[in-house]
């Protein structure tokens, strides 16, 4: 009897499992898959995530995301409730290949981000600013959510 017998049941199993959870969680189009052991994607949508720094002030959140090769025009910012949503897209231009790709890692197409906010703020009050491949939206928080300091009195 091998000694990895047992443990090829415990295998079937998960596989299994891993299986049922990505085809409940995942859509088709995003769903990894295993072939011969390489893990391998069906062809996905160029979509991809830029990196975001949010930091709550006194009286500002402000949120900074990456976006290298994008125009400002073509990024969109939107507020609802306690919710920014960021999306855009860079359109590449078609080049032709020479030679063999080695690496691609520049990130192209459309990009998405929905980010929940810490804290109420003014939507008609928000500014978004681009610098440098960096957009920066400072969202001001309501009144109501803001700190306040009191002083303390005494005898």
């Amino acid at each position: 009897m091998s000694l990895m017998r047992p443990f090829s049941s415990l295998r079937e199993d998960l596989n299994r499992i891993f299986s049922e959870i990505d085809h409940e969680f995942f859509p088709s189009w995003a769903s990894p898959t295993v072939r011969g052991g390489e893990l391998a994607r069906r062809e996905l949508p160029s979509m991809w995530v830029p990196p975001v720094n949010m930091v709550e002030e006194e009286n500002d959140i402000k949120v900074q995301v990456q976006v290298p090769g994008i125009k400002p025009e073509d990024i969109e910012v939107e507020v609802e409730e306690d919710t920014l949503t960021l999306s855009g897209e860079t359109i590449q231009e078609k080049e032709e290949e020479k030679g063999n790709c080695l690496r691609r890692e520049i990130a192209q197409g459309k990009f998405y981000r929905h980010l929940h906010l810490p804290a109420d703020v003014l939507p008609d009050k928000v500014k978004a600013e681009f610098e440098n491949g960096i957009l920066t939206v400072t969202l001001p928080k309501s009144e109501k959510t803001r700190r306040h300091k009191v002083k303390v009195g005494g005898r």
